[in-house]
């Protein structure tokens, strides 16, 4: 991803309000880290503390990882050599750059065959890089939809919360898939609308 500054989140209280930021060159993976991604690392077994989590299910291993906790979720990208992105960066990404559009693919709202979201006609994650109307003018996959995605970014000056972009399978309004929308949670929490991708600095 190359340099450049641009004016992250929006006027919306819910969007966090808008600052002018710049973010240096960074790499960052094309799609969610999957199951079988999870299990192949060093960082342990892909969680699984409730069922719904695509860990305990054989048929879902090219599915994001779901249910990590930020504290997973960093320890993954630790072992393979990389980083979680920062929300800046994930914004960038999610913005297409320069495009600086609402959404990965633009400014129109998504369709149940673009990202994967609560329209779908069944509930769940979706194989990663499968909808691949959502990807971004840089070839990147589930910027938005799929599963929420942590960042590095805290939210509080004790970093017990974290910040987590882009929206789930479980979304129920495209507001929360746009690239300006954060979500905070916890860093402790998991649960099956929770994965990740890792970023890496040049």
């Amino acid at each position: 991803m190359p340099a450049g500054t641009f004016v992250m989140g929006s006027r919306t209280t819910a969007d966090g309000g808008a600052d002018l930021v710049t973010v240096a060159p960074y790499c960052i993976d094309f799609t969610e880290v999957t199951v079988r991604a999870f299990h192949a690392s060093d960082a342990g077994a892909a969680p699984t503390p409730v069922s719904s989590c695509n860990g305990n299910q054989p048929t879902r291993q090219l599915h994001p990882v779901n249910c990590v906790d930020w504290f997973q979720a960093l320890r993954y990208c630790t072992v393979i050599g990389k980083r979680l992105p920062t929300e800046e960066e994930f914004e960038w990404a999610a913005r297409g750059t320069t495009a600086n559009t609402l959404y990965p693919w633009g400014n129109v709202s998504p369709s149940s065959t673009q990202v994967c979201w609560s329209r779908q006609p069944a509930a769940g994650t979706c194989e990663a890089g499968l909808s691949t109307l959502g990807r971004s003018p840089q070839g990147i996959d589930d910027l938005a939809g799929n599963v929420w995605e942590w960042t590095s970014s805290c939210s509080d000056s004790l970093c017990a919360n974290r910040v987590a972009r882009g929206g789930s399978w479980f979304t129920s309004s495209d507001v929360f898939l746009r690239a300006s929308y954060r979500d905070v949670r916890v860093a402790t929490v998991q649960s099956d609308v929770y994965g990740l991708r890792c970023a890496l600095t040049p």
